[in-house]
């Protein structure tokens, strides 16, 4: 149900949130956070309460470090403190997936164990999170590629300003929202 889920809209917002949600829950976590990079920093999506700072950047410290192995990997306090990513003391491991495409990571997914019986994640764990994570690099990708095309659609390609019909569109609604107001 996931891919069906992640997979119905290209409304970036609306695969992000559900989908750390559903990971959350399916591997038992205390947290889940997709991270996607953007030109202008990075987005977050959360589920649950993360003990680490997330990277800004695929570039920032530790972020190109960890996320240059490309697989999905269990990271553990003294990895992520290593490389550079400040944590909360007490956080026994994590699962690191990062979502690339042809030009490299575009975004990642970080869950953080929950359960305190069982500290360490298991290979099945890893396996799903994979799994799960090149599903929603398709669904993803698609989203963030929609959501450009979008943009460049209604801007101009020199200025980034609105696109006349974009202008005239806010410009018409501008005023008829102030003929309201009278």
């Amino acid at each position: 149900g996931f891919a069906g889920r992640v997979g119905r809209t290209l409304d970036v917002h609306e695969i992000g949130a559900p989908a750390v949600a559903d990971l959350a829950t399916m591997l038992r976590a205390g947290a889940a956070a997709l991270i996607r990079f953007t030109a202008d920093g990075a987005v977050e999506h959360l589920a649950g309460e993360m003990p680490i700072h997330l990277p800004a950047g695929a570039t920032e410290s530790g972020g190109s470090e960890i996320l240059s192995r490309g697989e999905v990997q269990v990271v553990d306090e003294a990895q992520l403190r290593a490389a550079g990513i400040p944590v909360e003391p007490g956080v026994p491991e994590v699962l690191v997936a990062p979502l690339t495409d042809e030009t490299g990571a575009f975004a990642v997914i970080l869950v953080v164990r929950r359960d305190l019986q069982r500290l360490r994640f298991e290979k099945s764990d890893v396996a799903r999170l994979k799994n799960v994570g090149e599903q929603l690099a398709v669904s993803l990708r698609r989203g963030m590629l929609h959501e450009q095309l979008e943009f460049e659609a209604r801007h101009d390609a020199l200025t980034g300003l609105p696109a006349r019909t974009m202008f005239e569109t806010e410009v018409g609604a501008a005023v008829h929202h102030g003929h309201e107001g009278e």
